[in-house]
């Protein structure tokens, strides 16, 4: 996570899903996990000197993933899924969240 300024806020519109250019706004970032990088754009101004336009870069721990997975809603609306999918994980199951649903 990024924050600018001393914000404790994440601002939204800095995360890309592109590399940054020297045209994007200061503090404009993506992280690419396959390539193990973090590119951040950073641009110097008169606010800067006097720690207003700081960046604070933050590590926090994640796993993304996503899984296609076949099987009939009742198995999937059982109570074990969350269960077995965190076996699978190796994880406890209340470390899952699931955030949406498509059919």
């Amino acid at each position: 996570n990024v924050f600018v300024g001393g914000s404790s806020k994440i601002d939204k519109y800095l995360k890309l899903a592109r590399y940054p250019t020297l045209d994007d706004p200061h503090g404009s970032h993506v992280v690419d996990p396959q390539g193990l990088t973090f590119a951040i754009t950073l641009r110097g101004s008169p606010e800067g000197f006097n720690s207003q336009r700081d960046i604070v870069a933050r590590k926090s721990p994640a796993v993304k993933l996503k899984m296609n997975i076949k099987i009939t809603m009742e198995e999937f609306n059982g109570p074990s899924f969350q269960t077995n999918l965190a076996i699978l994980l190796g994880i406890p199951p209340e470390r899952i969240k699931v955030v949406a649903v498509a059919t």
